[in-house]
C-alpha cells in the first residue's frame, strides 16, 4: 500500500493516478472540509484526517510501505500567513514522525519554489578595476 498527502492538489491526483496505472494499491489523505472531486470514480482508499493531527496520521498510514508527502499550503497574495508555517513545518513534522513511528520503509517528500523565502533584491557587487 503507497500512501499519498495532498490529493486535492494538481501534482498529487496526477501522481495517484501514476501509481494506479502501475498497478498499485493507494491511500489517500483527505482533509476535512475538502473535496476530493479529481480522484471522483478512482479505486483508492479515502481516509479523513490532516497532516497536524498525529492521531489521524497514525491511523493512515498504519501499513503502507511508502509516503509521498506532498502537502502543503501556498499563499499568493501579499502578507504573512500563519498558517503556511503552521502546514507546511509542523504538518511535515508530523508526517516524518509517524513514519518514524510506524516503521514505514520509505518517505518521499516533494515541494515547491513557493516553500522558499523570496530573495532579497541585490545590486550586483562593483569593483574599482584598473585597467
Amino acid at each position: 500500500m503507497i500512501f499519498v498527502s495532498g490529493v486535492t492538489g494538481h501534482i498529487g491526483n496526477v501522481l495517484v493516478r501514476e501509481l494506479l496505472g502501475g498497478g498499485e494499491r493507494v491511500r489517500v489523505l483527505v482533509p476535512p472540509g475538502k473535496k476530493s472531486l479529481a480522484l471522483a470514480g478512482l479505486d483508492v482508499e479515502m481516509v479523513p484526517g490532516d497532516i497536524l493531527n498525529t492521531e489521524s496520521l497514525d491511523l493512515a498510514l498504519r501499513g503502507v510501505r511508502l509516503v509521498y508527502h506532498l502537502a502543503a499550503r501556498i499563499s499568493l497574495t501579499a502578507g504573512p500567513d500563519p498558517e503556511i508555517g503552521r502546514v507546511n513545518l509542523e504538518g511535515t513534522r508530523n508526517i516524518i514522525a509517524a513514519v518514524l513511528r510506524l516503521g514505514t520503509a520509505r518517505l518521499v517528500y516533494v515541494s515547491s519554489v513557493y516553500a522558499l523565502e523570496k530573495a532579497h533584491r541585490r545590486q550586483p557587487h562593483r569593483r574599482n578595476a584598473t585597467f
